[in-house]
């Protein structure tokens, strides 16, 4: 009795594991009634005739895999008598067809054998009908059972009716046609639940993003910005917007699945919730190139500068509760933000510049930045900043006046606003025209307050850079010489209070800024006074040629003073600076040149210095063959004051100094001019140099500088006349070329050096002259005497 409860228990283990397999069989016998009668006949054949053996291999089978730890002795003694008997019936082995690879459409019409404990037990699979259990029981021998167990084993059996799941391999013909178009479009509150819980997990961690695309997420996500459901649409958007915001590889794979092209779509014609969210997804997108492009030729761009326009434009998505409430006014407040921030991603390439600026976006831009709100205007001035490295937006925002507002907006308590319009003047500050409204406007007062937020080095960074690209203008300086700004740049240099270093970034604006700020006269010693000459020169060690360039330039400005000029060669500032001359930066060489010539300036000991440098001369040479126009400008100046020092100009001309002078003076820029005219007169004090340059042509060049509006340059090329003239050769080119005339104007100038030189290269001149005048008469009177001679002789 025991044993068979048992074995009841084991057969509805079985019945659970086997109806998975007879279920496609049983449903495909209720759609066919025809094929149910033809494979219960047959199967009723084939049970009939395997019956005995199927029943006891199952049951031999089965007990020994489950029941073998808990069978009793009469049970034991049962199993070994079946045993017994299947050996001595031993049947005759059946003809196993091998299997062929059909397709699943012929699988489903070939019935399997179903198992006869499933019969015994008398279960049905799919529809619970009474024909169904007629065909498939069979009539069991009776057990003795107590009515507590029947009721018991009637109670299984009904609630595992209950909790069978049948999935029909076709659809049912009496379902609706709105019950198919759920199956085609899916559950969209299941969606929105699903796209809600993904919100609660943090998005933006590399294992979330990572499991969400081992199942494909990233597909279903762009796949339901294709429906027409609004709500599924901003979950996806909300969703994909966190997993794009930081990844590069997630970024990649939506553009690849067309994810820029729905998103164009979406900011087109959609309600104003899922424009704005559309476009906060692509200012992700367009961090990378290929998204740039993209947007750029579906014609992006000029959608998204229209959503700037949020007072003009109409609702094109759902229907608010009145035009102009204020509802309505936030959504288009939002649309217009995420826009900016879309535009403000593309602004980092040229051709999306251009395709912004042409799309008229700066007015847009003007009536935006009016506002008062801080969070919307971020985006806004983050546009103006990065557009303003063009000439023609900075001259837009002027003619908008737009600059005022920017500079009202410094005031505001958001440190992160406060560092985009400090970056916004530091770029615009390039012009004349800004840096004057900034001065107008008293944003100088309001830079310079804030140089103490020491703490945030971005928004540091952001207003040195304004002060040094305001200082370049003189009144300016004197403002800023009023306030005093110099020792605060130079207390912050040397970060004494501070335990972590200066940012290069805001080391660089700082010593930029000084470097403007030196040019006024009376800054070299206040420069001095706070000791920052040695932070100067100790900047001269940082490996970063950017920094050393500015650096350089920023001690040729001080070095104008000799007080300066000196602590710099006690601090051995001219070996450091004559290193930046080797540099392969042309921006490093020509601030180095420019500080060693401002060191060498009337020192004598520095032009014993200089020789002593290996190859320092030869390098300086060597420089006259760039052809960059500041670093031959520095390196004439430099060849000025060494040729100074009559061993160095006898070195440099041995390094064939002189044609490469002479191949310059075709060059029209005027510092240019100051400093070549310059060089060549020292240089033509040595030996043969000045014939040299008469046969280079440099002496009709000089002629031709003369009649420069400058008056450096007026002065410089008569010194070089002066000096050319002492070679008979150069002063007859000169008297050729018409310059006695100009000689004659320029001796009465009011400049004292210029007439000096005039007068010296008349002297010349005259002094030729009069040797002439002498052999020529010297000439007549030796013919004279032959003449006299001659007539003696003959008398």
């Amino acid at each position: 009795m025991t044993s068979k409860l048992m074995m009841s228990q084991v057969d509805d283990n079985e019945m659970d594991t086997r109806f998975e397999d007879n279920k496609e069989i049983q449903d495909k016998s209720e759609s066919n009634p025809t094929i149910e009668s033809t494979t219960a006949s047959e199967q009723g054949a084939v049970d009939s005739s395997n019956k005995e053996t199927t029943d006891e291999k199952k049951q031999s089978s089965f007990l020994d895999k489950y029941l073998s730890s808990s069978e009793t002795e009469d049970d034991v003694t049962e199993n070994k008598e079946e045993e017994e008997k299947q050996v001595e019936r031993k049947p005759e082995k059946k003809k196993v067809k091998k299997k062929t690879n059909t397709p699943k459409s012929e699988k489903q019409f070939t019935p399997r054998k179903p198992s006869m404990k499933w019969k015994n037990l008398r279960l049905v699979v799919g529809d619970d009908s009474d024909e169904e259990v007629k065909e498939t029981n069979k009539p069991q021998p009776k057990s003795k059972q107590n009515r507590k167990e029947s009721r018991s084993n009637k109670q299984n059996l009904q609630s595992r009716r209950s909790t069978l799941f049948r999935i029909p391999s076709e659809p049912a013909e009496s379902s609706t046609e709105s019950e198919e178009e759920d199956d085609r479009n899916g559950n969209q509150v299941a969606t929105v639940i699903t796209l809600c819980a993904l919100t609660d997990f943090n998005l933006t961690q590399e294992m979330t993003q990572m499991a969400i695309r081992d199942v494909n997420g990233l597909t279903v996500l762009v796949n339901i910005l294709r429906t027409d459901h609004e709500n599924c649409q901003i979950g996806a958007l909300k969703v994909l917007q966190q997993l794009t915001i930081s990844s590069i590889y997630n970024r990649r794979a939506v553009i690849k699945m067309g994810g820029v092209q729905i998103l164009i779509d979406l900011i087109t014609d959609a309600p104003k919730e899922v424009q704005s969210l559309a476009a906060a997804n692509l200012a992700n997108m367009a961090k990378s190139s290929v998204g740039r492009n993209i947007l750029k030729k579906h014609g992006g761009l000029q959608t998204l500068v229209s959503l700037l326009n949020y007072e003009e434009r109409q609702p094109t998505g759902r229907k608010l509760s009145g035009n102009g409430s204020p509802g309505q006014l936030g959504a288009d407040l939002e649309v217009a933000r995420n826009a900016a921030l879309a535009l403000w991603s593309c602004s980092k390439s040229t051709r999306s510049r251009s395709a912004i600026f042409n799309a008229g976006s700066v007015p847009m831009l003007a009536r935006l930045i009016t506002m008062d709100k801080d969070e919307f205007l971020v985006p806004i001035v983050g546009l103006v900043q990065e557009c303003a490295v063009e000439t023609r937006f900075r001259q837009a925002f002027y003619k908008e006046k737009m600059i005022a507002a920017i500079v009202r907006r410094l005031l505001t308590d958001n440190e992160e606003l406060q560092g985009y319009c400090a970056n916004a003047i530091f770029k615009c500050a390039v012009d004349e025209q800004t840096r004057k409204a900034v001065y107008d406007c008293g944003g100088l007062n309001t830079l310079v307050s804030l140089l103490s937020r020491h703490d945030n080095k971005k928004l540091l960074a952001a207003v040195t850079g304004a002060i040094w690209k305001c200082a370049i203008s003189d009144y300016n300086v004197k403002k800023l010489m009023e306030m005093k700004v110099l020792e605060i740049l130079v207390n912050l240099l040397q970060n004494e209070e501070e335990e972590e270093d200066l940012p290069e970034q805001v080391q660089l604006h700082i010593v930029g800024a000084i470097g403007e700020i030196a040019k006024n006269p009376k800054a070299p010693l206040e420069i001095l006074r706070c000791k920052g000459c040695k932070t100067l020169v100790d900047i001269l060690n940082i490996p970063n040629e950017e920094l050393t360039g500015t650096a350089a330039r920023a001690i040729a400005a001080c070095a104008a003073n000799s007080s300066c000029r000196a602590v710099f060669n006690r601090l051995e500032g001219l070996r450091l600076l004559w290193s930046l001359m080797k540099s392969r930066n042309n921006q490093v060489v020509s601030g180095g040149a420019w500080a060693v010539y401002r060191l060498m300036q009337d020192t004598p000991e520095a032009w014993e210095t200089a020789r002593s440098f290996v190859g320092g001369l030869d390098l300086t040479v060597r420089l006259l063959k760039s052809a960059d126009l500041e670093v031959l400008t520095s390196a004439c100046a430099v060849i000025s004051v060494v040729a100074c020092d009559w061993e160095n100009l006898g070195v440099i001309t041995d390094y064939e100094v002189v044609p490469h002078l002479a191949k310059l003076t075709h060059k029209t820029d005027i510092i240019l001019r100051r400093h070549l005219a310059e060089a060549i007169a020292m240089c033509s004090k040595w030996g043969n140099n000045a014939k040299r340059f008469s046969q280079e042509g440099a002496v009709e060049r000089m002629v031709e500088y003369l009649g420069s509006h400058d008056i450096i340059v007026q002065r410089s090329a008569m010194r070089a006349l002066e000096q050319l003239g002492k070679h008979p050769d150069s002063c007859i080119t000169m008297h050729r070329s018409g310059v006695v005339k100009l000689l004659l104007e320029m001796i009465g100038s009011e400049d004292a050096a210029l007439q000096e030189a005039a007068a010296g290269c008349l002297l010349n001149m005259r002094q030729l002259a009069m040797a002439n005048e002498r052999a020529r008469y010297q000439k007549e009177t030796n013919n004279d005497l032959e003449v006299d001679t001659d007539s003696v002789q003959q008398n």
